[in-house]
């Protein structure tokens, strides 16, 4: 049997069945009602062609959407396509299709696996984000990134200035979880920040692999939901008791590659992310892969100033141990002329020089040993 569940809208968690042939679906749709104002009377139509369910638009004013791309003609429909009409977000399932393949599955047999809804490019101009309906939404988020600027600016440990970037993060977007992983030499994802419920977690990580390799491969910020394809849509259980989850992956770009990612997810029974949402994500991906290449560039200037300040150093001190050895070596021969002539007062009044040289010698390795030591630089504003 096919079903329709509502995730997101005034009618959220209401169920529809399907009937074999033609299903309307709008505002006084023959066979589902939808109570959205923002949705046309006769919105969409679902109807089944040689056992499989296809959707069409009926001339809707705001367009009819299937997995975020908006529906010019019929398509086929795959249990746990998502559909938008107006305000409302349903999603489909086919207790009759066989299973979907190459999903990751919890203990439970539950697909943990996630869909991707929406995408936005990772370059300069998603930090502009341009978007002349939500003008003021993108002042906002223009607001939003020049106060991580300021925050970060300063900060010239990677591990701070994720930890601050993600805080910045849940103070601007709604979320349940939230993580930083960045790539390792090796090409691993390794976390570097995270936060659970409000705090600092360092629980098991639970994202979606696709969604990950997703975005590395496309550099593309990513807006999904765990709730595409899931075989629980048949209980009749509400939304909570689901556990789907709405989510924005979004790559950290460098210059030249990807650094890592930024994923943040929460319950679609409390919020669920808008494109707009994606888009500001997306743009604050942007700054910390620039905040991130700026301080490994810092460091490369600090260990560049220390190995000149070194071969400065090196050159001062070669002149110096030369000074010094040449009065060690005056030193040992007139204790040894002294020594061979049987004078032993003449080299007991030499030693000195000798024990002289040999005290600034000593002196001089423990100065080197202080000063080869690696410290943190103090930065003059």
């Amino acid at each position: 049997m096919a079903t329709l569940q509502i995730i997101r809208g005034p009618d959220k968690e209401r169920s529809f069945n399907l009937v074999d042939g033609d299903n309307v679906v709008g505002r006084q749709g023959e066979q589902i009602q939808i109570s959205d104002g923002t949705i046309s009377r006769r919105h969409a139509m679902l109807t089944t062609r040689e056992g499989r369910w296809f959707i069409e638009d009926l001339g809707a004013a705001n367009g009819t959407y299937l997995n975020g791309v908006k529906v010019t003609k019929p398509i086929a429909l795959t249990r746990g396509d998502q559909i938008r009409l107006g305000s409302t977000l349903l999603v489909f399932a086919d207790t009759g299709q066989a299973e979907m393949p190459g999903l990751d599955v919890d203990e439970e047999g539950n697909i943990v696996d996630a869909a991707i809804m929406a995408t936005i490019p990772s370059n300069e101009d998603s930090v502009i984000m341009p978007s002349p309906e939500a003008g003021v939404q993108a002042i906002g988020n223009l607001r939003i990134l020049y106060e991580l600027i300021n925050d970060v600016g300063s900060v010239f440990d990677i591990d701070l200035l994720l930890r601050q970037t993600l805080d910045k993060v849940f103070d601007v977007l709604k979320a349940d979880r939230g993580y930083v992983l960045l790539l390792n030499e090796a090409g691993n994802l390794v976390p570097k920040a995270s936060r659970v419920g409000g705090e600092v977690g360092n629980q098991e990580i639970p994202i979606s692999r696709t969604i990950i390799d997703h975005v590395l491969a496309n550099k593309v910020g990513v807006l999904s939901s765990n709730a595409m394809g899931d075989k629980r849509f048949t209980s009749g259980k509400s939304v909570h008791d689901f556990g789907i989850r709405s989510a924005v992956c979004v790559p950290i770009p460098g210059r030249e590659k990807i650094l890592g990612v930024i994923h943040v997810d929460a319950s679609v029974s409390e919020h669920t992310y808008t494109t707009e949402q994606l888009r500001l994500l997306t743009a604050i991906g942007y700054q910390t892969g620039m905040a991130i290449e700026n301080v490994e560039m810092h460091k490369a200037a600090v260990q560049s100033e220390r190995l000149a300040a070194v071969g400065e150093t090196v050159a001062f001190l070669s002149h110096h141990i030369k000074n010094i050895l040449q009065a060690l070596d005056a030193g040992v021969d007139v204790v040894e002329a002294a020594i061979n002539r049987d004078d032993l007062p003449a080299a007991k009044k030499s030693w000195p020089i000798v024990e002289r040289s040999l005290g600034r010698i000593n002196g001089l390795i423990l100065n080197m040993l202080t000063f080869s030591k690696d410290r943190e630089p103090l930065l003059e504003p």
